[in-house]
């Protein structure tokens, strides 16, 4: 008898951006449990002075 295991992709992580004054973007990435419940902590991964660039960083770390 074999056995198969089937792996599905999970998320990890998850990526908020905050604005935090004029011209001042932050991309913060939040751990998720193995429930996939967000742990309390957070860390700032990114900073940019544009929004989109901001959110472009995001699709492409996701893209992965």
């Amino acid at each position: 008898m074999s056995r198969v295991a089937y792996l599905r992709q999970q998320l990890t992580e998850v990526f908020q951006i905050e604005s935090r004054g004029e011209s001042s973007w932050w991309v913060f990435c939040q751990p998720l449990a193995w429930d996939g419940l967000p742990l309390p902590t957070s860390r700032p991964v990114f900073f940019t002075r544009n929004e989109s660039k901001a959110r472009a960083w995001v699709e492409a770390r996701q893209a992965r």
